[in-house]
């Protein structure tokens, strides 16, 4: 079977804040080194059978790890029970599970056509839609400085999917984990943010246990029995089955467990790469700086832009642009919780495990 052809990839970066407390221990005679003991945390990580840790490096990392200097090596790579290690490293095994079904299904609702300003919280007047990515892999990075990263790396390899307002969507869509707002005066408080940004719902591995509708912001949800605003979507949440966690520290703790806490707002972090053409073919600064989709692209919106004055998207897009290689067709981008790409079609390749 060939290679899929990749017309986008996407990484959503979870990141969270992380304590190791042991049990029967007291919370005020920690200090920071005993919070952050990556060896008692890994052993926690890994009562998910699923997690399996990575510290060793081979040839093919040599492009990668000589491309940093060493201080930054370090917050790359585990390099095991070595002095100089500073992380952990854990991929997901998606060994076993069959390829068709090592996917991640957003879905979306969409206008049925043109609606009129009166129609807009109508939900009879969407449909809904899907997008479906292949998963290419989970990472899990733990940090000795109290702070975690799990990772989807993810790919568009459906034609129908292959365009430019698409490549949006998924990155709009695909890195919510809670809703930004609810109108708890309408019969649906969650409709009118599912309609605008948040999706219907979004499911890994074709399960539905790992499904997450946002369902329960209906009304306040509860962790550990006490009233708490937000909580974890399934999607992630699931990835720390049998590992011991909970959200507050406790004075007295009757178990080993990993107090975490979520460190962004309601999106994660993505990294993204398109390769079109079309849009690549003539990026010179009078095109980018004022292009609605690129603007878009860097800040995560889908149609339409966050902004509505052309002088200010004129100035924003060149501060969050590096175009050294504009005249390539290749341009960067960068926000606070972005880091985006495009070039032409060719410029990516995938070598299919």
């Amino acid at each position: 079977m060939s290679d899929p052809t990749i017309f986008s990839s996407h990484h959503f970066l979870f990141a969270f804040s992380w304590k190791q407390m042991k049990r029967n221990s007291i919370l005020s005679s920690y200090d920071f080194d005993m919070f952050t003991d990556l060896n008692n945390a890994s052993s926690l990580i890994l009562r998910n059978k699923k997690w399996k840790r990575y510290s060793t490096l081979d040839k093919s990392d040599y492009n990668e790890y000589t491309y940093f200097y060493a201080h930054v090596r370090k917050s790359i790579y585990d390099f095991g029970e070595s002095p100089k290690s500073c992380s952990r490293f854990f991929k997901y095994d998606l060994s076993e599970m069959e390829k068709s079904k090592c996917n991640y299904e957003i879905s979306y609702y969409k206008p049925k056509g043109e609606l009129k300003k009166d129609a807009i919280k109508n939900a009879t007047n969407y449909a809904i839609e899907s997008l479906n990515l292949n998963i290419t892999g989970i990472n899990f990075h733990l940090y000795n400085t109290g702070a975690g990263i799990i990772s989807f790396d993810l790919i568009n390899t459906l034609p129908a999917q292959n365009n430019k307002e698409t490549v949006l969507l998924i990155n709009e869509l695909g890195r919510r984990i809670y809703p930004q707002f609810l109108n708890f005066d309408e019969s649906d408080p969650l409709f009118n943010a599912q309609r605008v940004f948040l999706s219907k719902h979004i499911k890994l591995f074709d399960d539905e246990n790992w499904k997450d509708d946002f369902t329960d912001y209906r009304s306040i949800p509860t962790i550990d029995g006490e009233a708490s605003l937000i909580k974890l979507p399934k999607f992630i949440a699931k990835l720390f089955d049998n590992i011991p966690i909970e959200y507050s520290p406790k004075e007295v703790n009757w178990r080993d467990h990993l107090v975490i806490n979520p460190i962004t707002d309601d999106r994660m972090f993505f990294i993204s790469w398109y390769g079109s053409d079309e849009l690549s073919s003539n990026m010179s600064l009078s095109v980018y700086s004022q292009c609605d989709w690129w603007f878009s692209y860097i800040f995560g919106d889908k149609k339409p832009k966050s902004v509505a004055n052309d002088e200010m998207q004129t100035e924003i897009t060149k501060q969050h642009t590096y175009q050294r290689w504009s005249k390539y067709g290749t341009l960067l981008g960068m926000s606070r919780d972005s880091f985006v790409s495009l070039s032409g079609s060719d410029e990516y390749n995938y070598e299919n495990d």
